[in-house]
């Protein structure tokens, strides 16, 4: 469905507090691409703030990216509990 502003972006995907919406900043096919998806894009991602966001930056930064989604746990502050609510949610390049 069109955005309420008229800026043209569609919600692909309502997942719990999650609304993903295809365009740019690292968002493809609904799902957010940990490899180079921004700040504002990883806070979208339900239980991610600001901080987190920044330490998945520096994190995929440090080692070069992300091979597997499941490599998201390998930032100190995501856990597999944490993960579970991701995974759908999002995707690697």
């Amino acid at each position: 469905k069109p955005a309420a502003d008229g800026g043209g972006a569609k919600v692909m995907e309502e997942a719990g507090d999650a609304v993903l919406i295809d365009g740019e900043n690292g968002i493809i096919d609904g799902k957010i691409n940990i490899n180079n998806a921004d700040i504002a894009s990883l806070c979208l991602l339900p239980g991610i703030g600001e901080a987190t966001a920044m330490d998945i930056m520096e994190y995929r930064e440090a080692a070069g990216g992300f091979s597997v989604i499941e490599d998201l746990m390998n930032v100190p502050v995501i856990k597999e509990s944490r993960f579970s609510k991701l995974e759908d949610l999002i995707c690697v390049d």
